[in-house]
């Protein structure tokens, strides 16, 4: 007699998950620990658009050895544009009280100081730009404020000329102008503030004597990655 063989028992059927069945949730990961924060962070968060900065404490951080250099040169450009920004905020929002612009201000001030010249020249000497300029020479030709005028040796060219309903008006800029220079200046001695325009003038002077810069055929971030090589290849025909 053979012996009875054990009888194995079959495997559970898999069950199907129906077609309409949502796909199961994959396992999560634990959140690895958030980095400790920098010690400086605090103290200079030069990101936070909500506070003020100055960006010299962090720049001398990076740099210890050379804070001379950063202080003088390297900040400079950031502390003139942000200068030039908050004066103008300020006087826009006291030219605001006239119902007049920062651009309609500028305009009006060029033109009394050289009146007949055209519309090209006071773009150049307001740094707007000329379609911009033409729009608000319409609403003040509108306004009563100037006239137009033909130039007499060149029928293409428009003059412009303020008119006497401007001269008040004048005035109230001028003592905008001399309120905005007050509050910017408050603590400031006068030979401090004559000093810093002279130094301003020399800066500006040096920079408009300055002749056009050469080309660099090769930059020195292309030279660093191989910029020289690069050259020379495509020199080869």
């Amino acid at each position: 007699m053979l012996p009875a063989l054990a009888t194995r028992r079959p495997p559970p059927a898999r069950r199907r998950a129906p077609k309409d069945a949502p796909p199961a949730p994959m396992p999560m990961r634990p959140r690895p620990a958030p980095l400790a924060p920098h010690p400086g962070a605090a103290k200079n968060n030069i990101c936070d658009n909500h506070n003020r900065y100055d960006i010299l404490p962090p720049m001398l951080e990076r740099n210890p050895v050379g804070a001379r250099f950063v202080k003088e040169s390297r900040r400079f450009g950031f502390l003139l544009k942000d200068v030039t920004r908050l004066y103008a905020q300020r006087f826009e929002l006291h030219a605001a009280a006239l119902g007049l612009t920062l651009a309609q201000c500028k305009a009006l001030t060029r033109l009394a100081d050289c009146e007949g010249v055209s519309q090209a020249r006071l773009a150049e000497l307001t740094d707007l730009e000329p379609m911009t300029l033409v729009r608000i020479l319409d609403r003040m030709e509108a306004e009563g404020w100037l006239e137009r005028r033909g130039d007499p040796h060149d029928r293409r060219v428009r003059c412009l000329y303020l008119t006497s309903k401007t001269k008040p008006l004048l005035e109230d800029i001028r003592r905008l102008i001399d309120l905005t220079w007050g509050e910017a200046f408050a603590g400031i001695s006068r030979r401090q503030s004559e000093l810093l325009m002279e130094l301003l003038d020399e800066i500006r002077g040096n920079l408009i004597a300055l002749g056009p810069v050469a080309a660099d055929p090769v930059p020195p971030a292309a030279r660093r990655a191989g910029g020289r090589r690069l050259e020379k290849v495509s020199a080869k025909p």
